[in-house]
């Protein structure tokens, strides 16, 4: 920024822009810009236009009915099936012996969601620890394997992980069942809407088309 003040000042002192070359190279470099200015100008203007006539007439319009949504879940029901999931709590510390102590608090009855409190460094401890739901592949592996060997109110041993040392307990299992049509609603839309969308910008797009070609065929023979 200094060595280009520098320059300019430079410029200045020895009168270039009286110089007609120069002053030419100016003008053309202002005219240029100029022009690319109100070509973005112009491109984004059309860009806001397109935008809004196909929020109007698509996005705006076009909606799935509940009679489509259904349809299409009892046709794919094997693809809504909800995975088995594992209610867990765990307490966090950063040393072994940490661990190892609140182990033994543990098992000699102190409550787990008191201790996770007191202890854990995770932010969990706000809810005694309580992680809820989770399903395999959604945590590491070290955590994962000690917690799905859990049964139903069971405490692990003390597990090592790349965040510290854990105490993990198995509150319940929801076993994988089917995902009722409410549950799957969202994902059915996600799936039909964009495609149902896209079928109805084209066909929207074919007929400004033609409506176009009747246009100029009309202007041709007047």
């Amino acid at each position: 920024m200094l060595k280009e003040r520098i320059l300019v000042q430079r410029a200045q002192e020895i009168r270039l822009e009286e110089d007609e070359n120069v002053a030419s190279q100016i003008k053309a470099a202002i005219k240029q810009i100029r022009k690319d200015e109100e070509e973005k100008i112009k491109i984004s203007t059309q860009k806001a236009f397109i935008d809004a006539a196909i929020k109007m007439e698509i996005y705006d319009k076009v909606k799935l009915s509940e009679e489509e949504i259904s349809e299409y879940y009892k046709e794919n029901k094997e693809a809504f099936i909800k995975d088995e999931e594992y209610h867990l709590r765990h307490i966090l510390v950063e040393t072994q012996e940490e661990a190892e102590a609140i182990l033994e608090k543990i098992r000699g009855g102190a409550d787990f969601a008191e201790l996770a409190k007191e202890n854990s460094l995770c932010p969990s401890r706000e809810k005694g620890g309580d992680l809820g739901f989770i399903t395999r592949g959604m945590t590491i592996k070290p955590f994962e394997d000690a917690a799905f060997a859990l049964k139903p109110g069971e405490i692990s041993e003390v597990v090592k992980t790349q965040f510290g040392y854990h105490i993990i307990k198995l509150e319940e299992i929801s076993p994988e069942c089917q995902k009722t049509l409410e549950e799957a609603k969202v994902g059915i839309e996600f799936i039909l809407l964009p495609e149902k969308q896209q079928q109805a910008f084209t066909r929207w797009l074919s007929s400004l088309k033609d409506e176009a070609q009747v246009k100029i065929e009309e202007e041709l023979l007047r």
